[in-house]
């Protein structure tokens, strides 16, 4: 038995298909302004890092002359050492300013800078060969003032003493590693910094003892 058929398929309800027209080209693409590329590609490169300072490399500022920082020399540490002993002593005349408070905040703060600076001290001694001295006893429960005058009066020692052998070093003529001489003024500088800092926050405490003080009267 033969099968039947397939009807043909049903194509009513599509629309005409129009054949496909080619895309137009016209505007498409714009020619190059030959003029403009010539101007750039004539342009000096260095012109942009100079624009933006932004985009100078770190190749390139080292390359630059910036200046150095000066080689240390034994006048330079007597210069640190006379002011860096100048600060331990503006700290040392405030601290018996009557009605000075500590919190225990700003007690903790000090006594860490203090401790740092007397390292630092302690350090560069020891590379020009000189001893380190005892420091003072801190009885037990002693107060935020006698611990600090105590600390400082033991970085003062130990900073004269440093003074007395540069000194001596200066006079007889002797020469010290470049490398210790660097690490030297490495450490009076870190101490001069620790010492700046807890002056000022010392001044500040001194400030508002001195204002209670003619509040009171």
């Amino acid at each position: 038995m033969a099968e039947n058929p397939l009807p043909p398929p049903d194509i009513s309800g599509f629309g005409k298909i129009e054949p496909i027209k080619e895309a137009k080209q016209e505007n498409l693409l714009t020619p190059p302004d030959q003029q403009k590329f010539q101007s750039f590609m004539n342009e000096p490169l260095s012109s942009a890092g100079k624009e933006n300072p932004a985009l100078i490399s770190p190749m390139d500022l080292a390359k630059a002359n910036l200046p150095r920082q000066p080689a240390p020399t034994l006048d330079n540490f007597l210069g640190q050492i006379q002011a860096t002993n100048a600060q331990i002593e503006d700290m040392k005349n405030n601290l018996p300013t009557p009605n000075l408070r500590f919190k225990s905040s700003q007690a903790r703060l000090l006594e860490s800078k203090l401790g740092d600076a007397k390292s630092h001290i302690a350090s560069a001694s020891q590379k020009l060969g000189t001893p380190l001295l005892s420091e003072t006893p801190i009885p037990p429960g002693s107060g935020p003032v006698f611990k600090f005058i105590s600390m400082l009066t033991d970085g003062q020692k130990q900073l004269l003493a440093a003074k007395a052998q540069v000194e001596k070093i200066k006079s007889s003529g002797e020469s010290i590693n470049p490398g210790d001489m660097l690490l030297v003024q490495i450490k009076l500088s870190q101490a001069q910094q620790e010492i700046e800092y807890s002056s000022i926050l010392l001044s500040k405490l001194v400030d508002i003892a001195k204002q209670m003080i003619s509040i009171q009267l």
